[in-house]
Order: structure tokens, then sequence, then C-alpha cells
């Protein structure tokens, strides 16, 4: 088996990130999921190359465990138009090992079949609540609007169009807060799949934090703008909805990513998972990633509001966190103008916003 294995790895084109994916393999840093995700986007594998490679490196039977428990993990799953592709988000969830878990969808006003398609695939599924948007809100205000209709001890944000590909993230997050409950989130590795590219359509996305994430420390580097620190997106995060009660997100009008983070770590130390629980799909086209400029707006006066809660009720020096928010102000800035191509008219609003706030 070995010299076939030797033959598929001189077919194979990127070979630096077979290595990489072979060596997270074998320290269990990857499960079978994440693997069998990888072999089916390498094109030059056959079935019986992705068949060899899954009994070389699990050699015993692959058994999915069935894990209940007494908590609850809500998964918030704002949408729009994505009725082609939420399902495969809504199926990797309901794979998870452990299932004490509720799945709210928020539709934000889909002109497409999302809703058909939802109701009609998990009609029997009592753990899925749809909701619809009477118009479209944007996907900040719709992430709030599904934290309040759910009842999770623990919270996650997930995209529409990502994925999970283990299995045991939940079941790994639960027993991380049995032992740990002041933890403000637990945070995994993740794959970006460039969707549309034909080559070098992979990245693996490790943060190499420590297993317990000092929240000082990581509430800097994050405002900072120490990107690859920060995970791409919210899915491998399950936060502790005590802690977000705690961080007063209820007085925030919506949820992003880089906010809720500040928020959370405002709270409490962070614990990190070292292996690869998900996928955030990239799309090619270039307006999948454009930003209203309401919504820059909203995370604008989300920051503007966590900086005053750190000083007020945390402690933190004032001038100092001026400094630490401005950083965070000019990152979201030159992220929405380098995603979004505003009009000047646009980037006219923006001006407005920060000469307002003496900014």
């Amino acid at each position: 088996m070995i010299n076939d294995i030797s033959n598929i790895f001189l077919r194979i084109k990127n070979k630096d990130m077979f290595n990489s994916i072979m060596k997270k393999v074998k320290n269990k840093n990857l499960t079978i999921d994440g693997l069998r995700f990888y072999l089916n986007k390498a094109e030059e594998l056959t079935n019986e190359d992705i068949s060899m490679l899954e009994d070389y490196f699990f050699k015993t039977n692959y058994r999915e465990n069935i894990v209940y428990g007494n908590k609850v993990i809500s998964i918030i799953i704002p949408t729009y138009n994505k009725g082609h592709i939420i399902v495969e988000s809504i199926e990797s969830i309901l794979r998870q090992s452990y299932k004490n878990f509720e799945i709210i969808i928020i539709d934000d006003f889909s002109t497409d079949r999302t809703e058909d398609i939802i109701k009609n695939k998990y009609k029997n599924e009592s753990r899925i609540k749809y909701y619809k948007n009477i118009k479209n809100i944007g996907s900040r205000k719709s992430q709030k609007k599904g934290y309040n209709l759910s009842r999770g001890d623990y919270v996650i944000f997930m995209n529409d169009d990502d994925f999970y590909i283990d299995n045991d993230f939940f079941t790994n997050c639960i027993n991380l807060y049995s032992r740990h409950n002041n933890i403000s989130f637990i945070v995994g590795d993740m794959i970006v799949y460039y969707e549309g590219n034909i080559s070098n359509n992979i990245e693996i996305r490790e943060l190499n934090l420590p297993p317990e994430i000092d929240k000082n420390n990581y509430f800097l580097e994050i405002s900072s703008g120490i990107i690859k620190r920060k995970p791409p997106t919210t899915l491998s995060v399950m936060h502790n909805r005590r802690n977000l009660e705690y961080v007063e997100v209820n007085h925030m009008d919506g949820f992003g990513d880089i906010d809720l983070y500040q928020r959370a770590l405002l709270g409490g130390n962070a614990l990190s998972i070292n292996s690869i629980v998900a996928v955030f799909r990239r799309h090619k086209r270039a307006n999948s990633y454009s930003l209203r400029v309401e919504e820059i707006i909203e995370t604008l006066d989300a920051i503007k509001s966590t900086k005053q809660l750190s000083c007020q009720k945390f402690g933190y020096d004032k001038e100092f966190m001026n400094n630490v928010f401005d950083k965070t102000f000019n990152l979201c800035i030159d992220w929405y103008k380098t995603v979004s191509t505003p009009t000047n008219e646009q980037i006219e609003i923006v001006n407005k916003w920060l000469r307002e706030n003496n900014i």
C-alpha cells in the first residue's frame, strides 16, 4: 500500500497542501470528515485513491458517536437567496454527534425557493425553526433577531453556505465547557475553500492560539488587525451565552464578527481547539462580499459601544482604548472599501460618521 500512496503523491499538484493535510490526519488534528472533504476536492484523485487513503489513515471502522446532554446549543443562520446551498450547512449540523441543539434560520426576505426548500425537507425536524423577515434588514440585525429567539446555553453564528467537517465539534466544546464554565468562547481552526477557482482553492487557516487564550492579549490582537489570529468567520466559535449576557450584547443593534469577538472577550478568556472543524466558503464572484453602507455604519456603531463599555464597566483606560479602537475603525473601513467598491457618496457617509464621532 505504501507504494500505491507514493504513486498518488506523485500525481498531486499541490504537494505542500497534501503533506500538510496528511500530517494533520496523523496528528489527529483533522477528522475523517475533513479528510474526505479535501480528497473529494482534489481533481487528480480517483475514487479508488480516496478509498485507499481513507483505509490507510483510518484502519479501524469509523463509527459515529451519538451524544445527548442537558446543555442546549443554538445555531443561528441568517440567510438570503441561498436555498440551493443552505441545505449543506444544515446537514453538517445534523451530522454532529451532540444532538441537543436548535437551528434558528432567519430568512432575510429571500426571493428564491429558500422557504419551500426548508419547510418541505425539514418539516419533521423539530430542532429546525424557520423565521422569515417581512423586509430585508441585513445579516447583522438578522443575527440579533436569531439570538433573541434562541434558548441555548451556548450560541454559534453561522453563514448560510459554510459547513462543518468535524462531527464531534459540538461534543468537544460541551466537554470543555463542563470543565471551564467561565470561558467566553471556544474556537477551532478551519479550511477556507475558494469556490470556483481551478487551482490552489483550499487554504488551511490555523490560528496558532494557545489552549487557553488570554482575553486582553487576544482582544488587542483582533482589534489591531492581526487577521491570521482571528477566525475568518463565526461558525468555528461557540459562545457562552452567560458571558454574552454579561457583556450586554442585548444592547447591540446587530452582530458581526470582529465586534462580537471584541465584546465577548471583555468578559473572560477563551479556549482553542487545535483541530480543523469547519469550512468557510469564499465565492469567486466579487459581489458575494459586498456590504451595504448601512451595515458598515452599524458595525462602526457596535464597535463604538464596545469601546464605551470597556471603559465604563470593565475599567479599561480611556486614552489607551481610544488608540486601540482607532485601529479597529480603520481596519473595518479599509475592509469595506476593498470588498464593496463603494461609491463616492457612500464613502462620504462613512466619513461623516467618523467626523461626527471625532475619529
